[in-house]
C-alpha cells in the first residue's frame, strides 16, 4: 500500500502537485482566519494564537516555493501577511513570502501567479468601488493593486512608468515610479514597484529610488493653481447660509482633478528628467535579479 501511495505521489503532474498545495495553503489560512475572528481587543492568547498560525501559513507557502536565492536579499523570509485578524490594519495582504536585508533595502515579495489570481477574485469588491482589475496583467500595473496587496497604511499613486526589458523567462515585466501616501498633494515620487510574472513565479519590488526625484516647476503650479481654485470655493462654502454643500463638493473635485492633472504633468515630463535615467538602470538591474 506505502508503494502505491509512493507512485501515485511521483506520478502526479508538478502542476497538479502545485495546486494541491496552495489548495491546503489557502484552506488553512482561511481556517485560522475564521478561529481567530474577534469582537474586541486582541488579546495574547489570540496573539500567540495567531503568530503560531502565521508560522504555519510560511512554512506551507516556503514548501510551495522553495529556495528563492536572489541577489541581494537575504535567503531568511517572512509572511507577507501583516495579520489574519479582520479589521486589523494589515489584514488581507496578497500571499506570499517577504525578503528584505534591511529597512532600508528593497523588499522583495514571493508568490505565485495561481495564488495571486486567488487573492484577485477574493479582492474582487474589497473596497466599495475603485477595486483591483481581475485580469492578473492589468492588475499589476493598477494603483489599487499595490495598495490593497502591500501597502496597508497608505494609498499607492503612480507617478510615472519606467521602462524596462522583459527578461525571456518572464511573461510580464512592469515597473513604475510611485508614493505611497494618505493624501493627494504636491509629492514627489521615491519608490520603485516591480512586477516580474513567470510560469511558476510572481516576483514584486518595492525599492526606495536612488535617485533624487523633483518635481518639475510646471507640474507644480498645476497642483498650486487647483489648491488656490479651491481655497476659493471653500471660502465661499463657508459664507454660504445655510450651507451649500455642493460648494464643499465642488472645493473635493477641484483638488482631485488637480491631482489627476498634476500627475499626469509628471508622467509626461518625467523621461527627460536628470532623474530618470538612473530610475530606468535601477529598475532593470531589479528586473534582471529575478529573470
Amino acid at each position: 500500500m506505502k508503494a502505491i501511495l509512493i507512485a501515485l505521489i511521483v506520478t502526479l503532474p508538478i502542476g497538479a502537485r502545485a495546486a494541491s498545495s496552495e489548495d491546503s495553503y489557502i484552506t488553512a489560512r482561511d481556517k485560522y482566519i475564521a478561529r481567530l475572528k474577534t469582537d474586541g481587543e486582541v488579546d495574547e492568547k489570540t496573539a500567540k494564537q495567531e503568530e503560531a498560525a502565521r508560522t504555519d501559513l510560511a512554512g506551507k507557502l516556503r514548501a510551495i516555493l522553495g529556495r528563492v536565492a536572489v541577489e541581494g536579499v537575504p535567503a531568511e523570509s517572512k509572511l507577507n501577511l501583516d495579520t489574519l485578524i479582520e479589521g486589523e490594519l494589515g489584514f488581507g495582504l496578497i500571499d506570499g513570502l517577504a525578503y528584505q536585508a534591511g529597512d532600508d533595502a528593497p523588499r522583495l515579495i514571493v508568490t505565485t501567479p495561481a495564488l495571486a489570481k486567488r487573492w484577485l477574485t477574493a479582492h474582487a469588491k474589497w473596497w466599495d468601488s475603485n477595486n483591483v482589475p481581475q485580469d492578473l496583467s492589468a492588475a499589476l500595473k493598477s494603483e489599487p493593486f499595490y495598495t490593497q496587496a502591500i501597502s496597508p497604511d497608505a494609498a499607492v499613486a503612480r507617478f510615472a512608468d519606467v521602462p524596462v526589458a522583459k527578461p525571456a523567462s518572464a511573461s510580464f515585466v512592469n515597473a513604475m515610479l510611485v508614493a505611497r501616501r494618505q493624501d493627494i498633494g504636491l509629492t514627489a515620487p521615491d519608490e520603485l514597484l516591480i512586477a516580474v510574472m513567470r510560469a511558476d513565479r510572481l516576483f514584486i519590488w518595492s525599492a526606495p529610488a536612488q535617485a533624487k526625484v523633483v518635481v518639475n516647476p510646471a507640474c507644480e503650479a498645476i497642483w498650486n493653481d487647483a489648491v488656490a481654485r479651491g481655497d476659493k470655493a471653500y471660502e465661499t462654502y463657508q459664507k454660504s447660509d445655510p450651507k451649500d454643500e455642493k460648494l464643499f463638493e465642488e472645493q473635493t473635485r477641484i483638488l482631485q482633478e488637480g491631482d489627476d492633472a498634476f500627475r499626469r504633468c509628471f508622467a509626461e515630463h518625467a523621461a527627460s528628467e536628470p532623474f530618470f535615467p538612473a530610475l530606468t538602470k535601477q529598475a532593470q538591474e531589479l528586473v534582471d535579479k529575478v529573470k
